[in-house]
């Protein structure tokens, strides 16, 4: 080994172990008499519909959450915490990687690439000063850069979506999903959960070592088993965190004359969007509603080209905002034909709208108390048992309006009651005030 070399090693020591850890004992007083907790919001998505669209075009759940929950707390009136994203991405053209998005502030990843030394110092100065713990939404290996930075920040895991081998297994089903991701064999998607696996266990010897407290926390109660078998702890007992969303007043809340239902997501293979699709074939005097772009257009467009001829079928693409209030308020069903999800944020904003779901996944039983659940079913989804279970379940929901209007009140009313930011906003202040006591043992 080179001088050079020693250099390097010793230099790459001091910037990722001791540094991070000085700048956070810096501001351990600053932390102690300030009024609000302030987190970073770790998630590999951002949904940012009128900036950069071309740069942080995530556009899915996860991305949502993240901008609606730093945009909540972005500011400093009458709120018990701020926050800002920490958004796992180096992103060429900017001027910095610390830049607002409506009122979130949003980091990004510094280019590594040169002068990485400086640039660490600089994203973990600033990240320690301004920090009092992190909030990662489940735990990717993107966040490395972050959680170096913060090697003392106390971290809550927000298990969202934790896929095992299981989950992966009945994904690789669906039969374009492997070559969406430029995959050839199920053992390669198989790796991510290995990655994942590995990644928990790194951050936590690393923990261990620097002090950090960890906790898992989740937003709903299914995926406790689910991340169990991922991160495989002995014993597990995450605290309930709820997704926070915003509701509609009920003046607002208006049907559509016509029987109309909406399918609300990304058009990805593991959505299997196509069942939708073929749905609005059977019933014509139905208007289907399609809200989303794909991440894969290669493989969608051609798909969604066979079905422009179907009249009552209308592709919206991307909604946001006002306009998908207006969606999921006059919809009488939103539809789901995914092969797996956690809790989408789509089902919350549906129930809120007093939209009954029908779908073949069950987060947390929300769909058979306030919809119908056709049951799980595998594969593309194309058989007929599939088409029968969601067309049969979609004739007897149509058929009733009066239940329909009923079960969609219930829900109204169930998702007031725990997915506000109110009961968010309670719930993670009761686990800070606890104390960062792992809920887990390896």
């Amino acid at each position: 080994m080179n001088i050079s070399e020693i250099k390097n090693r010793v230099a790459g020591k001091l910037v990722l172990r001791i540094l991070p850890a000085v700048f956070w004992a810096l501001f351990a007083v600053k932390r102690l008499f300030k009024k609000k907790k302030v987190f970073g919001f770790l998630s590999e998505e951002f949904f940012a519909e009128s900036f950069l669209k071309d740069k942080l075009c995530d556009i899915g759940g996860f991305g949502m959450t993240a901008k609606v929950i730093t945009q909540y707390y972005g500011d400093r009136q009458n709120k018990a915490f701020r926050s800002a994203a920490l958004f796992n991405r180096t992103l060429s053209g900017l001027p910095g990687w610390k830049f607002p998005v409506g009122d979130s502030l949003v980091y990004t990843i510094p280019d590594l690439h040169s002068h990485y030394a400086r640039n660490h110092v600089k994203y973990s100065w600033d990240a320690n000063k301004q920090f009092d713990f992190l909030l990662s939404i489940d735990l990717y290996p993107g966040y490395e850069f972050s959680l170096d930075a913060m090697p003392k920040a106390p971290l809550l895991i927000w298990l969202r979506d934790p896929k095992g081998e299981t989950e992966l297994e009945k994904i690789a089903t669906v039969e374009t999903e492997l070559p969406a991701n430029n995959m050839t064999s199920i053992d390669e998607l198989l790796g991510y959960a290995r990655e994942e696996r590995q990644f928990f266990a790194k951050v936590y010897k690393d923990s261990q070592a620097t002090g950090r407290p960890i906790m898992f926390v989740t937003n709903a109660h299914f995926l406790t088993p689910r991340g169990q078998r991922l991160y495989g702890p002995r014993e597990f007992n995450p605290h309930f965190l709820p997704n926070p969303i915003h509701y509609l007043p009920l003046e607002r809340l208006k049907k559509a004359d016509r029987p109309t239902v909406t399918l609300l997501g990304r058009l990805d293979p593991v959505k299997r969007p196509w069942i939708y699709f073929e749905l609005a074939k059977r019933f014509k005097h139905v208007e289907f509603l399609v809200c989303g772009n794909s991440s894969y257009p290669e493989i969608i467009n051609p798909i969604i080209e066979k079905y422009r001829s179907v009249e009552n079928l209308k592709f919206l693409g991307l909604v946001q905002g006002e306009q998908k209030e207006r969606v999921l308020t006059k919809s009488w069903v939103l539809v789901n034909t995914s092969i797996h999800e956690g809790l989408p944020c789509s089902f919350l904003e549906a129930l809120s709208c007093h939209t009954p779901i029908l779908s073949s996944v069950d987060p947390d039983n929300l769909v058979s108390k306030f919809g119908t659940y056709t049951g799980d079913n595998l594969g593309d989804g194309m058989d007929e048992t599939t088409l029968g279970q969601f067309q049969s379940a979609l004739e007897d929901m149509l058929s009733n309006r009066k239940r329909l209007e009923e079960r969609g009140a219930e829900a109204r009313k169930y998702i007031e009651g725990i997915y506000s930011f109110e009961a968010f906003e309670q719930k993670l202040k009761g686990i800070l005030d606890a104390g960062f006591n792992p809920n887990f043992k390896m």
